[in-house]
Parts: C-alpha cells; sequence; structure tokens
C-alpha cells in the first residue's frame, strides 16, 4: 500500500428495531439534514413526525461498534399502494456522513423486505446529493407530485426493482401500476 494514501479506516455498523432511548438522536438527526432544514421549522415539528414511526415500530436504528447513535430509516411496510415498502425518512447525523452509513441503511432497508418486488420512496429534486445517492442505489423516478409538501415544490416518485437492483431502465408508473394489477392489489 502507497504510505502517501490515507488509510481508510473501517466502519462497523449495526442495524436494530429503534426504541425510545433514540427518539431525540433520530429528531436531531433528521432536523440536522437537508430534509429537515426544507420540511420542518423547529424541532418539536420533527418529533411530532417521528412519533408515529416510534409508535408503529418502524423505525430502525444504525449504531457503530461503539454503540455511538450514526443514524435512522422510517421504513413504512406497506406505505406505497399500500403494499410496498416505503422509505418515510432517513437521516445520519453530521459527523458521521459519507462513510457508507446511508449505503448501509438503505441495504438493511431492502433486505427487512426479502420478499418485496419494489421498494418507493420520495426524493426532492432540489437535494441533489441525496437523489444522486438514490439512483446510484439503483432507485429510478417514476413520477412527479407538484406541491406535495410545500407549495412550489415538486416531490419525485423513485422506485427500485429488486429483480434488476443496479438497473439503469426507466419505470414506468404504467409498469407499477401494471404489476400491481396482476397481484390484484388494484
Amino acid at each position: 500500500m502507497d504510505q502517501s494514501q490515507p488509510k481508510q479506516l473501517e466502519h462497523v455498523f449495526s442495524f436494530s428495531p429503534g426504541d425510545d432511548r433514540y427518539f431525540q438522536d433520530c429528531a436531531e438527526a433528521l432536523f440536522e439534514s437537508e430534509q429537515g432544514h426544507k420540511y420542518f421549522s423547529d424541532l418539536d415539528q420533527v418529533k411530532h413526525f417521528l412519533q408515529l414511526g416510534f409508535a408503529h415500530n418502524e423505525i430502525y436504528i444504525c449504531t457503530n461498534k461503539h454503540h455511538d447513535f450514526i443514524g435512522f430509516i422510517w421504513a413504512n411496510n406497506y406505505g406505497a399502494f399500500n403494499y410496498f415498502p416505503f422509505l418515510q425518512a432517513i437521516a445520519v447525523k453530521p459527523v458521521f456522513r459519507s462513510i457508507g452509513a446511508g449505503t448501509f441503511l438503505m441495504r438493511q432497508f431492502e433486505e427487512a423486505f426479502p420478499d418485496a418486488p419494489l421498494f418507493f420512496l420520495i426524493a426532492n429534486p432540489d437535494n441533489l446529493g441525496a437523489y444522486r445517492f438514490y439512483e446510484r442505489l439503483g432507485y429510478c423516478p417514476v413520477g412527479k407530485v407538484p406541491d406535495m409538501f410545500i407549495c412550489g415544490t415538486t416531490e419525485i416518485i423513485m422506485v427500485k426493482s429488486r429483480n434488476s437492483p443496479n438497473t439503469t431502465h426507466k419505470f414506468s408508473l404504467y409498469k407499477v401500476f401494471r404489476q400491481l394489477s396482476l397481484k390484484g392489489i388494484l
């Protein structure tokens, strides 16, 4: 190994269901994210938002080998069309960003639903870093929802197929709804 290159630190993450002791950490991580700055005016709004995820046991925590809180995901089991897993929220504490924790959380989200053929999330295209992150993980835009959360702001529905996790082809809403129809959901 070239000694002039900085040695990469190995990060070991753990994934577990969230409980009330992590509530404040989750709220702060989300509030300190770009998503938090855009959609919440204060920490109390974030806490109100997260209460439902904790009440339904849909919050999952990432810690490191020292048991430090790194980040969380809110995995809504049937949030997309009342059938497919939906990523409600993801946040990593600022001091732990860019070390692979977000990728780890996203993989855990997908592995938590081994029978799910599709995974959904909503992304804001103004948050270019997050949008590109989801694309790198194989999520493709399938639709736009103007004024979903904030008037004048358009959100993007993104989907990933388990059968083609590194897909570069574009999904269409027609294909998604066709699959739902074939499964007898619609």
